[in-house]
């Protein structure tokens, strides 16, 4: 009976305390930030299985489709395409536009950009780059 009355009160407090409770957890965390930082890292060094099935169950739940869906649009919403490198290509070649950035794309053969995909997707994309238009990437955008 105690137990239910405290918790009634506990949730009244922060209903009512919002701003105060945020402002005070922000401070506590700028405070005692590489503190936080380390446990988390442990936390998640430790549980990685258990993160693993969660984060995995999620994405296949359809609220977790759903905002994975809405993040690809928005991402390709903001893209904009400006070649900065001509079609060196013939006609029969079947094209794709390589993003360096959200802004500048690149002209490569469909078969070369998506021969790679996933972690090692940009790294190839470049040195197809490289090796088709003798321009290094990372030297000219600095990336």
């Amino acid at each position: 009976m105690d137990k239910e009355i405290l918790l009634m009160k506990k949730k009244a407090y922060r209903e009512k305390n919002k701003v105060k409770i945020a402002k005070y957890r922000r401070q506590y965390y700028l405070k005692n930030r590489d503190k936080e930082i380390a446990y988390a890292k442990k936390y998640n060094h430790n549980n990685k299985d258990k993160i693993d099935i969660t984060s995995k169950i999620y994405r296949q739940s359809e609220q977790g489709k759903l905002v994975h869906k809405t993040a690809k649009n928005k991402r390709r919403r903001n893209m904009k395409t400006v070649e900065i490198l001509p079609n060196i290509f013939s006609e029969e070649v079947l094209m794709n536009l390589h993003h360096i950035n959200n802004l500048l794309v690149v002209p490569l053969p469909t078969k070369v950009h998506l021969k790679v995909l996933g972690k090692e997707h940009k790294k190839h994309c470049k040195n197809a780059i490289n090796d088709y238009y003798c321009i290094n990437i990372d030297k000219l955008f600095g990336g």
